[in-house]
C-alpha cells in the first residue's frame, strides 16, 4: 500500500510541477504587466498548489477503479495508469488554453504566433514523448524521485529564463530623477482638463451625423482634434497616470488596479488574473472573498513622478482637481483635490478626511453627494427607453439588476463630481483645473452588446430596444457637462481639453460586453480655444504621453527629456508658439506622498466600489 502512495503522489508531483509550468507562462502570456519575479513564483506556486490536489484525486479515483475492475493485476496496468495520466493533463492543458483565448479573443492571432509559445509547445511534446518513453520502458523504476529530477530543474530554469523580461529577473529599475532647478515664461494661458473616460470614435462618429453632441462637435471642427494612441493592457489606472505624468507604468508605479498580498508573500506590484474558467481562477477568487488573498488598491501614495497639478504647484500656480483614478489618499497640492472616494466615504469623518484636500474642505461637499441607493427610475429614464413598470419588472432579474446599478452608480458619481467642481471652480481661480467623468466607460463595459447587437445575436431584442440608448445617452451627458463649462468657465485665455484614456472593442461575451484591456482601442483628444489653439480639419495622432508635456508647454514649463511624450505643437497657432519658447530640463523629478496617520492601505471601500462598476 506504501508502494502505491508513493507511485500516486510521485506521479501526480511530477505532472503538478510540468503542467504548472505550462500554466504560469499562459497566465503570464495573458498578463505582459507582470514583472517581479515574485509574482511569476507565485502563479507557479499557485497552480502547482491546485494541481498538486487535483491530479492527487484523480490519480486515486484512477486507482480505484483499476483496483475494482482488477485490472491493477495486469503487468501493464502502471503503463495504462500512466497514459492515462498524460491524456488527462494535455485535455487540461487545451481546455486552458481555450478558455484563454475565449477570454481575449482579440489577442488570438498574437497569441498563436508568439514564438514563446511556439517553442514551450514543442519543448513540452518532446519531453511528454521522452516521458512516455520511460514509462514504457521502465514502469517500475519510473516512479522514483532521481529519474524525476532533471526534469523539476529543467522546467524551473525555463520558467525563470523564458517569462523575465528584457534579460532581466527582476522589475525596471526606478532611479530615482534628480530634480533640476528651472524658469518658466510667464504665458497667462490656463488649461481645463476633462477625462471622459473611454470615449470612442465608433460611438462619436454617428452621433456627430445625427446632429447631437454639439459642444464635441465644435471642439473637433474648431479646435485640433486627435486619434489618442493607448497603452496596453489599457487598464485605466494606469493610462491615466501615465497622461498625467508622461512616464511609463515601470516609471510612474502604478500598474493596474491593485496589488497582492499572499501569504508567504510580500506585496508585488502586479494585478494578476488567472485565465477565465480555470481552476486557479475559482480558487483565487475564493480566497480573496475569505481574505486569505488581500487585495491593496493602488493609490496617491504609490505614484513615484510627478503629476501635472504637482509641476505647476512648484511654481505657484492653483490646481483643483476634482476627481480621477489613484487619488486616494488626496495629499497637500496649491488648491484642492477631492478624490473618487469622496462620493462613498463622505459623512464618515476619518476617510472622507483623506478623500479631501484640505480636509475641512469635506464638510461643506456632503450636500453635493448623490448616492445610487437614492435614486429612482426618473433618475435613470434618460438612459432606457422604458416605462417604469418595465423598469421594476428588470429589477426582479438578478443580471439585470447588477447593470441598473452599475448604470446608476457611474451616474450618481458623475453628478456628485460635477456639482463639486461648480462649486469650487465658482468660488475661486485656480490655474488648472480637472475632472472626471465616468459613465461614458462603465455604460460601455456593461451595455456594449446594445450598442452593437449584431455582435451578440444572443441579445434579447426586447433588451436591445431598452438598452440601445444607454451608451448614446451617457456620450450625450458627458456633452452637456462640456457645454457647461465652456459656458461658464471659458475665455480667450483659457484652453479645453478633453481626453480619454482609451476607446472600447467588442469581446462578443455578454458577461462584459464591451472592454479595452487588450487590443489597444484608440481615444481620442480634443483641444479648444479659438485665440490659442489652431483650427485642424484633419484628425491627427498622438499618444496619452504627449498630454503633460503640451498642457505644461503652455503654462511656459520647459520639456523634461524623461518624459516619454512630446508637445503637440500642430494644435497650437504660430503666434503661441513664438510666444512661449521651448526650453528643456533633463528632470522634475519624483515625489514622495507622505502617508497619512492613521491611514488603512485597503483604502475604505475602493475595492469593493471599482468591484460593483465592473471593472474587476
Amino acid at each position: 500500500m506504501k508502494s502505491i502512495i508513493k507511485s500516486i503522489l510521485t506521479v501526480s508531483l511530477s505532472w503538478a510541477f510540468i503542467i504548472s509550468v505550462i500554466q504560469a507562462v499562459f497566465t503570464y502570456a495573458g498578463n505582459p504587466e507582470i514583472m517581479l519575479f515574485s509574482a511569476r513564483l507565485y502563479l507557479f506556486a499557485f497552480c502547482f498548489a491546485t494541481n498538486l490536489l487535483i491530479f492527487t484525486t484523480i490519480s486515486m479515483a484512477v486507482y480505484a477503479v483499476l483496483k475494482l475492475t482488477g485490472y491493477s493485476r495486469n503487468k501493464n496496468y502502471s503503463l495504462f495508469y500512466s497514459y492515462f495520466i498524460v491524456f488527462f493533463n494535455l485535455s487540461v492543458l487545451i481546455t486552458d488554453f481555450i478558455r484563454l483565448r475565449l477570454e481575449n479573443p482579440l489577442r488570438l492571432y498574437d497569441y498563436i504566433f508568439n514564438p514563446l509559445f511556439l517553442f514551450l509547445s514543442l519543448l513540452s511534446l518532446v519531453l511528454l514523448s521522452i516521458l512516455l518513453y520511460f514509462m514504457a520502458k521502465l514502469p517500475g523504476k519510473l516512479l522514483s524521485l532521481h529519474l524525476r529530477t532533471p526534469f523539476y530543474l529543467l522546467f524551473f530554469l525555463l520558467l525563470i529564463f523564458f517569462t523575465a523580461r528584457d534579460g532581466s529577473l527582476r522589475a525596471p529599475q526606478n532611479t530615482e530623477p534628480l530634480k533640476e532647478d528651472y524658469g518658466i515664461s510667464e504665458t497667462g494661458i490656463r488649461v481645463i482638463f476633462l477625462a471622459v473616460d473611454g470615449i470612442n470614435p465608433d460611438v462619436i462618429d454617428p452621433l456627430f451625423q445625427q446632429g447631437k453632441l454639439p459642444n464635441l462637435k465644435l471642439m473637433d471642427e474648431k479646435g485640433s482634434s486627435f486619434l489618442l494612441e493607448t497603452l496596453e493592457p489599457g487598464k485605466s489606472p494606469i493610462i491615466w497616470n501615465s497622461i498625467y505624468t508622461s512616464a511609463e507604468p515601470a516609471d510612474h508605479g502604478i500598474k493596474g488596479f491593485r496589488k497582492f498580498k499572499m501569504p508567504f508573500f510580500r506585496p508585488f506590484d502586479d494585478d494578476v488574473q488567472f485565465p477565465a474558467g480555470t481552476i486557479q481562477r475559482y480558487i483565487s477568487r475564493f480566497l480573496d472573498k475569505k481574505g486569505i488573498i488581500k487585495s491593496i488598491p493602488y493609490q496617491s501614495i504609490h505614484r513615484r513622478r510627478k503629476a501635472i497639478w504637482d509641476i505647476l504647484g512648484e511654481k505657484g500656480k492653483t490646481a483643483s482637481i476634482v476627481s480621477g483614478w489613484t487619488l486616494y489618499p488626496s495629499y497637500p497640492v496649491r488648491g484642492n483635490m477631492v478624490s473618487a472616494e469622496y462620493s462613498y466615504t463622505g459623512k464618515k469623518p476619518r476617510s472622507s478626511l483623506y478623500a479631501v484636500y484640505p480636509g475641512e474642505l469635506g464638510d461643506s461637499l456632503n450636500e453635493f453627494i448623490i448616492k445610487p441607493e437614492d435614486m429612482d427610475f426618473k433618475d435613470i429614464s434618460y438612459y432606457l427607453n422604458a416605462s417604469e413598470t418595465r423598469y421594476n419588472e428588470l429589477l426582479r432579474d438578478r443580471w439585470q439588476a447588477r447593470n441598473i446599478f452599475i448604470l446608476k452608480k457611474a451616474i450618481a458619481m458623475d453628478r456628485t463630481f460635477f456639482n463639486i467642481a461648480l462649486h469650487l471652480w465658482s468660488k475661486n481661480y485656480y490655474d488648472f483645473r480637472e475632472l472626471y467623468i465616468r459613465q461614458t466607460d462603465t455604460l460601455a463595459h456593461a451595455y456594449w452588446n446594445y450598442f452593437q447587437p449584431d455582435k451578440y445575436p444572443e441579445t434579447d431584442p426586447g433588451e436591445i430596444e431598452i438598452f440601445a440608448g444607454a451608451i448614446p445617452s451617457s456620450y450625450e451627458r458627458a456633452d452637456e457637462y462640456i457645454g457647461y463649462i465652456m459656458e461658464n468657465f471659458l475665455d480667450e485665455k483659457t484652453v479645453l481639453i478633453v481626453a480619454s484614456d482609451h476607446g472600447m472593442l467588442s469581446t462578443g461575451r455578454l458577461k462584459k460586453p464591451g472592454d479595452h484591456i487588450y487590443g489597444k482601442p484608440e481615444g481620442l483628444l480634443y483641444i479648444y480655444s479659438p485665440e490659442i489653439v489652431k483650427n485642424s480639419i484633419t484628425l491627427k495622432r498622438a499618444s496619452v504621453y504627449d498630454i503633460a508635456p503640451t498642457i505644461l508647454y503652455l503654462y511656459g514649463f520647459p520639456h523634461a527629456s524623461d518624459f516619454k511624450g512630446r508637445i503637440l505643437k500642430e494644435a497650437l497657432k504660430d503666434e503661441i508658439l513664438d510666444k512661449i519658447p521651448e526650453r528643456s530640463i533633463k528632470s522634475y523629478g519624483s515625489i514622495s506622498i507622505e502617508i497619512p496617520s492613521y491611514y488603512d492601505e485597503k483604502g475604505d471601500k475602493t475595492i469593493e466600489h471599482i468591484k460593483a462598476l465592473g471593472y474587476i
